[in-house]
């Protein structure tokens, strides 16, 4: 049987290897010329190549299990083109006060890269999913009218485009976006360094993977300030040494699925949803990754049995409440709120060997789901 998946991301392809896998024939069709997603997207209009690094709980056994893929079989963790790189520490920057972190092995941190580049997550899932004989249509925009012919049951996998959020009138938040990337491969400081402070509700981030160093300012719903960017160049700089020469501004593009408590959605219409469309990203910290590939099996899952679907669904979704009302109430009482409980929770970690950090890490969809069960769950 023909299924047509919208969108060349995660969890779309994870979805199309599972529908694969059960000797469907599947399409994918994808609008950028490539996969890589918002990566693709910021070199096509400003001319140079980005790559993201992403921190995330990412346990490889388990996922590797669940969605049915093998995330290790292709190269070993020492290769400098592998997706991922263990993360033993990275440093808080909380209201100018500084925290490293050491993460223990049993957390499963890691280090993940997206975007275009063959070292990617992206290509890894790409290059599995052309195994399996799924087809790829690049260069295919579905809007409109043309949208709205889609067959009934059509997967959508449009990540945090805003572009299928209006169509779908999904409730969102958009996003602004301040990025830097280059070349850094002499850098010896710490691979993730994040910053929380007054001038934005949300965070900055520095990341390094296979060679890339990048840097972002991130903020939903209201626009970033000018203040804002100059606080953060000043302070990477001044602080870890760290220069950009070139910065590109992202707005009116991107959104979250977090301007409802009820957004985390399996159906929309006729359509099943996957990935950050369907709400699968921490409202909290934004971790997206590991929601994206778990739902993406949940996607597949949905075309043959809906009800089995949707209260996996529900399972893997069930501390997203608790994510958002939390993050809520830091955005309402930012700055003092965010500065109290954030400089609170990482002292404490000093004393409680990261054990509450688990506690954190609940809010990221299907992680600890998965850890306390690593069987796979056929379709």
């Amino acid at each position: 049987m023909k299924k047509t998946i919208v969108g060349a991301g995660l969890s779309g392809m994870v979805a199309a290897i599972n529908l694969a896998q059960k000797g469907h024939d599947v399409e994918i069709l994808e609008k950028a010329a490539g996969i890589g997603g918002v990566s693709l997207e910021l070199e096509a209009i400003y001319k140079q190549r980005y790559v993201f690094g992403d921190m995330t709980p990412f346990d490889l056994e388990s996922l590797s299990n669940y969605i049915n893929v093998d995330l290790r079989h292709r190269y070993t963790e020492i290769d400098d083109n592998y997706f991922f790189k263990s993360l033993l520490l990275a440093r808080f920057y909380i209201y100018e006060k500084k925290h490293d972190l050491t993460f223990p092995e049993k957390l499963q941190v890691k280090l993940i890269e997206r975007g275009p580049r063959k070292s990617s997550l992206d290509y890894f899932i790409y290059l599995t999913a052309l195994e399996h004989g799924v087809r790829f249509h690049f260069g295919t925009s579905i809007e409109g009218k043309d949208f709205k012919q889609l067959p009934e049951g059509t997967i959508l996998s449009t990540g945090m485009f805003i572009g299928t959020y209006k169509m779908l009138d999904i409730p969102y938040t958009p996003i602004s976006g301040y990025f830097a990337n280059r070349k850094m491969e002499d850098y010896n400081g710490p691979k993730v360094i994040a910053h929380f402070d007054k001038y934005m509700k949300d965070f900055c981030l520095f990341t390094l993977i296979n060679g890339v160093g990048e840097a972002l300012l991130f903020q939903k719903n209201n626009p970033l300030t000018e203040e804002s960017k100059k606080w953060y160049i000043k302070d990477l700089e001044e602080k870890e040494g760290i220069t950009f020469s070139d910065w590109h501004l992202s707005e009116a593009m991107l959104a979250a699925p977090t301007a409802s408590i009820r957004n985390p959605r399996l159906f929309h219409e006729k359509f099943i949803l996957s990935g950050t469309l369907a709400g699968m990203q921490d409202p909290f910290g934004a971790f997206g990754v590991h929601g994206a590939l778990i739902s993406g099996k949940i996607a597949a899952m949905a075309v043959e049995n809906r009800e089995k679907a949707m209260i996996e669904f529900k399972r893997m979704n069930k501390w997203w409440q608790l994510s958002y009302c939390i993050k809520k109430f830091m955005d309402v009482g930012h700055p003092l709120v965010a500065h109290y409980l954030l400089d609170l929770f990482l002292g404490l970690l000093n004393y409680y060997d990261l054990s509450l950090l688990f506690r954190f890490v609940t809010a990221v969809p299907g992680f600890m789901e998965l850890k306390n069960n690593k069987k796979e769950l056929p379709i």
